[in-house]
């Protein structure tokens, strides 16, 4: 088990009250364990952050050939519609 280090912080009055309302709602034992939680989101989150550009950026060039596909698609459908009423 990793050894904990003490670090105490002061919180004005309206956030205590804030901390102490949500441990009051039964989910989260501790404002210790509260505040726990919410440095692990704040990771999380920046994980996620950190991902998304390059997803983001995937999914853009996923979306472009798509786009592009189609276009080639419809040019060659009417080079043959124009090729059939040339013959007409």
């Amino acid at each position: 088990m990793t050894k904990k280090k003490w670090l105490n912080i002061s919180l004005p009055e309206a956030l205590r009250a804030h901390v102490d309302r949500r441990v009051a709602s039964g989910d989260w034992a501790t404002p210790s364990e509260y505040v726990r939680d919410l440095i692990r989101r704040d990771r999380e989150s920046l994980v996620v952050a950190k991902e998304a550009p390059t997803k983001r950026a995937r999914k853009a060039r996923r979306l472009s050939k798509q786009v592009q596909s189609g276009m080639a698609v419809m040019e060659e459908l009417m080079a043959q519609r124009r090729a059939a009423v040339k013959k007409e």
